[in-house]
C-alpha cells in the first residue's frame, strides 16, 4: 500500500507541484482580499453597484445604468452577482467570492487551453498557476484585483481553444464533431462581439492574420479551409459588435470608441511600449535597485527577457513544432504586431490593453521549454523553479508597490470608514460627491448610502448636474429626499471649499482628509447657490 502511494507520488510529482503552485496563488489572492480590502476605487465599487442592480432587476443588462466606455454583456458582474446572492449585506465578502470564482475560471480555462496545444498536464498545471499570481502591476490591478480584464482574458482563451478544437477535428476528418464545434465557435464569436470591439482587434483579427500567414508558409493541413473558418468567426463577431453599437446603444446608456482618431503627434514612442512590456512581468520603475521591489523588478526584467527569447527561439525551431504549436507561435507574434500597430498609430492607449496577450505569452514559454533540447537534463526543471520563485517574489513586490504608490485606490480605508460610520450613525443615506468618492462610499456602506456623482472633480462645481458615468440613470431625474450632504476630500476636490454649494451647509465631519457638509434638504443647498449669485451681482 505504502509502495503504491510512493510510486503514485513519484510519477505525478510535477503535476502535483503544479497544482500546489496554482492553489497557493489562489490562496494568496484570498489573503489579499482579506488583508487589503481598502484597496478600493470608484470603478471597482461601480461594478458591485451594477451587480446589485442586475440582481434586483433580474436581467443581463440594465436600462437604468450609465455604463462607461463599452456595454459589456459578459463580464465580472456575472460573478459578483453570485457573491451578492450569498452575502447581500456584506459587499466585501460578496466581492471576495465573486473575484475568487472568476480567478478560478481563468486558471481552469487556461489549463485546458494548454492541454489542447499539447503541453501535457504537468506544464498545463504550472502555466495555469502562473495566472493565479498578481506578478505585474497591470495584471494585479486590472485582473486579479479589479477583475476588469479577466473577462477579456477568459473569452480570448476560450475562443482560441474552440478554434483549435475545430482544427483538430477537421484534420482528423471527424465531420460531425467538427460541424458541432464550428457552430459553437461561431455562436461564441457573436457573443464576444456583443462585448464590444476589444476582442475583435485583440483576438479575432490576429486569428485571421495567423491563418493567412500559415497558408502562405505551408498550404497543407486544410490551411485554406481554416482561414475561411477564422474569417467567418471574425465576420460573426463583427456582426455582434454592430448589433451592440446599432441596436443596444439605442436601449442602453454607454460611450463608445467612435471619437478615437489616428495620431497627428507621435509623442508616444516605441520606448513607452517597451517599458510597459517589462511592467507586465514585474518591473516597477522609480525604485532603489537594491530594495526588495528593485530586486523583484530585476527578476521581472529577466522574466520578460525569457518570454522574448522564447518567442524568437521558437521561430528558429518552427519546423520542429506540431501544427497546433506552430499556430500558437504565429498567433502570438501576429497578435503582438496588431496591438503594437494599433496603439502606436491611434490616439488612445492604456497599458492594460495588452493583457489579453498575457496567457499566450506564458504559453510561448511553455512551448519552448517542452520542445528545447538542452545540454543538461535539469535545465527545464531549473527554469521552472526560477520562474516560480520570480512569480512569487514579483507578486509580493507588486502588492507592496500598490501600497506605496497606489494606481487609483488613493484613499485610506480607515479615513473613508470613519466618514461612512458617521453618516450611518447620524442617518444620512443620500448625498453628493465627485466620481472618485461616491461609489466607494456606497460599497463601504454595503449599499446603504446612495450617492449622486456630480463630476470627475468638484473644483469649480456650482450646480448639481450629474455625470453620466457609472451610476443610476434616475439620478438625472430625481434628487435626494429629506436631509442630505456633500462629501469631498481636500486633494481630489482641491478648491471646492470656495464653491457656493457649501454656502448653506454645516461642516459636521473632518478628519484631515475628508469633509462632510450637511443640509436640511436639497432646496436648502440650492438656496445657497442663489444667495452666492446675488452677492456676486
Amino acid at each position: 500500500m505504502f509502495k503504491c502511494k510512493k510510486d503514485f507520488f513519484k510519477h505525478n510529482i510535477k503535476y502535483i507541484l503544479g497544482i500546489v503552485f496554482a492553489i497557493t496563488g489562489i490562496l494568496y489572492d484570498i489573503y489579499l482580499n482579506i488583508e487589503y480590502k481598502w484597496f478600493l476605487d470608484s470603478d471597482m465599487a461601480a461594478e458591485m453597484m451594477l451587480a446589485k442592480k442586475l440582481n434586483m432587476e433580474g436581467g443581463i443588462l440594465s436600462k437604468s445604468w450609465y455604463y462607461s466606455t463599452e456595454l459589456r454583456v459578459f463580464c465580472q458582474q456575472w460573478f459578483l452577482r453570485l457573491g451578492l446572492l450569498f452575502y447581500p449585506d456584506n459587499w466585501h465578502r460578496a466581492r471576495m467570492i465573486g473575484g475568487i470564482l472568476m480567478i478560478l475560471v481563468t486558471v481552469l480555462s487556461f489549463y485546458f487551453f494548454l492541454k489542447i496545444i499539447g503541453c501535457g498536464r504537468e506544464y498545463a498545471a504550472f502555466g495555469a498557476g502562473v495566472l493565479a499570481w498578481p506578478f505585474g502591476r497591470e495584471y494585479f490591478f486590472y485582473a486579479i484585483w479589479g477583475l476588469y480584464y479577466l473577462s477579456h482574458i477568459i473569452l480570448a482563451v476560450i475562443i482560441v481553444s474552440l478554434m483549435l478544437m475545430c482544427f483538430k477535428d477537421f484534420d482528423q476528418n471527424r465531420t460531425n464533431r467538427f460541424n458541432a464545434k464550428v457552430i459553437i465557435a461561431l455562436l461564441f464569436s457573436f457573443l464576444c462581439g456583443l462585448n464590444g470591439i476589444r476582442l475583435i482587434y485583440a483576438t479575432f483579427f490576429p486569428l485571421v492574420l495567423t491563418c493567412l500567414i500559415i497558408t502562405f508558409l505551408d498550404n497543407k493541413n486544410n490551411a485554406i479551409k481554416k482561414t475561411l473558418l477564422s474569417t467567418s468567426m471574425l465576420l460573426v463577431s463583427t456582426m455582434g459588435w454592430i448589433y451592440n453599437i446599432v441596436i443596444l446603444s439605442q436601449k442602453y446608456s454607454f460611450n463608445s470608441f467612435g471619437d478615437i482618431t489616428l495620431k497627428n503627434d507621435f509623442s508616444f514612442t516605441i520606448e513607452d511600449l517597451l517599458r510597459d512590456y517589462f511592467r507586465y512581468f514585474g518591473y516597477q520603475g522609480g525604485v532603489k535597485i537594491f530594495s526588495f521591489i528593485g530586486i523583484a523588478s530585476c527578476l521581472g526584467i529577466l522574466f520578460a527577457v525569457l518570454v522574448f527569447f522564447s518567442s524568437i527561439r521558437l521561430l528558429f525551431i518552427y519546423k520542429k513544432l506540431d501544427s497546433i504549436q506552430k499556430f500558437i507561435v504565429v498567433y502570438y507574434h501576429s497578435s503582438l504586431l496588431v496591438h503594437l500597430m494599433m496603439f502606436y498609430f491611434v490616439d488612445y492607449y492604456c497599458a492594460q490593453y495588452f493583457l489579453t496577450l498575457l496567457p499566450f505569452a506564458i504559453s510561448i514559454v511553455i512551448i519552448e521549454l517542452k520542445n528545447e533540447n538542452w545540454n543538461y537534463k535539469l535545465t527545464n526543471k531549473a527554469i521552472v523553479v526560477l520562474i516560480s520563485v520570480t512569480i512569487c517574489i514579483c507578486s509580493n513586490a507588486t502588492v507592496l508597490g500598490e501600497q506605496i504608490s497606489p494606481k487609483y485606490a488613493l484613499h485610506s480605508y480607515y479615513s473613508q470608514k470613519q466618514a461612512v460610520d458617521w453618516l450611518l450613525e447620524n442617518g444620512y443615506y443620500q448625498g453628493f460627491g465627485s466620481f472618485w468618492q461616491t461609489n466607494v462610499l456606497t460599497e463601504l456602506s454595503n449599499g446603504q448610502i446612495e450617492m449622486w456623482n456630480i463630476g470627475w472633480r468638484l473644483c469649480g462645481k456650482t450646480d448639481l448636474e450629474v455625470l453620466e458615468w457609472l451610476q443610476s440613470t434616475d439620478h438625472a431625474e430625481r434628487l435626494p429626499e429629506g436631509k442630505t450632504f456633500i462629501f469631498y476630500n481636500k486633494d481630489d476636490d482641491l478648491g471646492f471649499e470656495l464653491s457656493p454649494l457649501l454656502n448653506n451647509g454645516e461642516m459636521v465631519f473632518e478628519n484631515g482628509y475628508y469633509y462632510i457638509f450637511v443640509y436640511d434638504s436639497v432646496e436648502d443647498m440650492l438656496e445657497g447657490i442663489e444667495e452666492g449669485s446675488e452677492e456676486d451681482l
